[in-house]
């Protein structure tokens, strides 16, 4: 767990290193939103981390996590990121549901939840990251309520991508967190998994999930009002390079997929001014 006693952008400069998609989220976010936006990420990460760790510390970090989202609920939380949440107004009803969500989605990672098919995986991705990135519309001054389609279709994209890129280090580890009925489906193995082979199935697995994260993003982008746009140009960043990692997950050696999952260089810094320059526009 980071440290509750660094200051925040210590926890943000952790999770959104330089070049990273987190990082240039942020660097193209609206200045009023940058700290709050980074909080969410760094909460989020926080929780994504948990489903790596041994179960006792896993059980342990959860449960404080679990009673800081409380004391934010109080309007008395003791962590930098959480204080900056409670500063932007993000504890009122509306989005400590979301974080409710969001918390519980981690449990179930924690917890080694498997999901039946593809569908599943989305409705748990949707669960979690769908709310995080409610949260981020929210933390830049709109109601992601009335754009809904927007935050849950973003955050299975962002989930998807995720959970491909650490399907090979998670399964050498013991962890399946893809549907073994997608898996079947593909004719991937667990030991194709496992051992990072870049074999042909695993290869039209990644070619599947890159399409449904490009139908995700594509549906997320139709979802958010023109008016809206400039605001949420950290989602729209986060999208767009999320994207480009997903077809170069089609392309890589499953050995790199976690370090392809990084960016960095100068296309990703060209995606990203791009994407803003043009959700600065209205467009998509």
């Amino acid at each position: 767990m980071a440290d509750p006693n660094a200051p925040l952008q210590a926890h943000i400069d952790a999770v959104a290193p330089p070049g990273t998609a987190a990082y240039l989220a942020l660097l193209f976010c609206p200045g009023a939103g940058r700290q709050a936006v980074g909080a969410l990420l760094a909460l989020s990460h926080e929780l994504d981390a948990l489903g790596g760790k041994n179960p006792e510390t896993a059980a342990f970090r959860l449960n404080w996590w679990a009673e800081e989202l409380e004391r934010l609920g109080n309007g008395r939380p003791s962590h930098p990121i959480t204080r900056e949440l409670l500063a932007c107004g993000l504890n009122d009803e509306r989005a400590m549901g979301r974080l409710s969500d969001r918390f519980v989605a981690a449990s179930s990672d924690v917890a080694g939840t498997t999901h039946a098919d593809l569908e599943a995986l989305e409705a748990h991705l949707e669960r979690g990251h769908g709310a995080t990135q409610w949260l981020v519309a929210r933390a830049l001054d709109s109601d992601p309520d009335d754009f809904p389609g927007y935050a849950a279709d973003l955050g299975v994209a962002l989930g998807l991508c995720r959970t491909l890129a650490t399907a090979p280090r998670d399964g050498a580890a013991g962890r399946v967190p893809l549907p073994a009925a997608l898996l079947e489906a593909h004719g991937v193995t667990l030991t194709e998994l496992k051992g990072n082979t870049g074999s042909t199935p695993l290869r039209a697995l990644a070619e599947r999930l890159a399409e449904r994260i490009d139908d995700r993003l594509d549906r997320a982008g139709h979802a958010l009002p023109v008016a809206e746009r400039p605001r949420q140009r950290a989602g729209l960043v986060l999208g767009a390079l999320h994207r480009r990692v997903a077809h170069r997950l089609t392309t890589e050696p499953p050995d790199r997929w976690l370090a392809t999952l990084q960016l960095g260089g100068p296309a990703a810094l060209w995606t990203a001014w791009r994407t803003a320059r043009r959700a600065a526009r209205g467009k998509l």
